[in-house]
């Protein structure tokens, strides 16, 4: 049974927050070859930066990815909210490189 947390309860009563989902929300990830990549390019505070959009896979495999494509790109970048950002345009490299790396 499931109840509410009142002011004053001990949370070690069985006491829970009613503003928190009961389920956690498990993104599911895909391979490399499933993912439909967007790249393009836009300015910020007056400099370029080019975005691949829509890779879904998992934080860790992304990790490995962008190291391989910092160092084939000589340039830094991040991945953050399935995307990669790298600085300057480099889009048919970006797109090369995606390519070798099973990316569609």
């Amino acid at each position: 049974m499931k109840r509410v947390f009142e002011i004053g309860a001990k949370i070690d009563d069985g006491w829970s927050s009613d503003n928190k989902s009961s389920k956690e929300l498990k993104k599911e990830y895909k391979n490399p070859n499933e993912c439909r990549v967007k790249i393009f390019t836009e300015k910020r505070r007056g400099k370029t930066v080019t975005i691949a959009n829509g890779i879904e896979i998992s934080p860790a495999s992304a990790k490995e990815i962008l190291k391989r494509l910092k160092k084939r790109l000589k340039r830094g970048g991040t991945f953050k909210n399935s995307s990669f950002e790298f600085q300057g345009e480099c889009k048919m490299e970006l797109k090369n490189a995606l390519k070798d790396e099973d990316f569609n």
